[in-house]
């Protein structure tokens, strides 16, 4: 089958449209996609705050905050965040005064920077967390268990 030479052109213009729309559209949602108020403003305040116990070989938690990816994959106790919805999300309530557990540990965060991350986290589309994500993880897994009661122990049960 030959294409005429008119229709090579209009074939040959609509690509050359297709790679420029495609080009202005910029990368898919979950593709790596820039976010200027993770790199900005979010990432700084994790880098002082929060991977000295959270990233590399002290992965506290199974939970890395070195970078937005590792962020997103969550931890130990489930995802550390939950698309669009800041109030369910581990990070934003470790925060609060009386997050239990609190973090940072030995001081609070100040509000302005719990603000930050709140709406950074409200920004977030599920699309927007990696597959393989662990956003299937029970949400008290990995947090500390209540200590048995001395009449207790050994009988299997836990106080409540």
């Amino acid at each position: 089958m030959r294409i005429h030479r008119s229709n090579a052109k209009v074939l040959g213009g609509l690509g050359g449209f297709l790679v420029t729309w495609l080009w202005l559209a910029g990368p898919l949602p979950g593709a790596g996609a820039a976010d200027p108020l993770f790199d900005k403003q979010v990432q700084p305040i994790l880098n002082s705050s929060c991977v000295r116990c959270h990233s590399g070989r002290k992965n506290r938690g199974g939970l890395d905050l070195s970078t937005r990816e590792k962020l997103l994959l969550g931890g130990d106790s489930g995802p550390s965040v939950v698309p669009g919805k800041p109030a369910e999300s581990i990070l934003i309530d470790v925060l609060a005064p009386r997050g239990k557990p609190h973090m940072p540990p030995k001081k609070q965060m100040p509000p302005a920077a719990i603000a930050i991350l709140t709406r950074w986290v409200g920004t977030l589309r599920a699309s927007d967390v990696p597959v393989g994500a662990n956003q299937n993880a029970a949400p008290n897994k990995g947090r500390a268990k209540k200590k048995r009661g001395r009449r207790e122990r050994g009988r299997g049960r836990e106080d409540d």
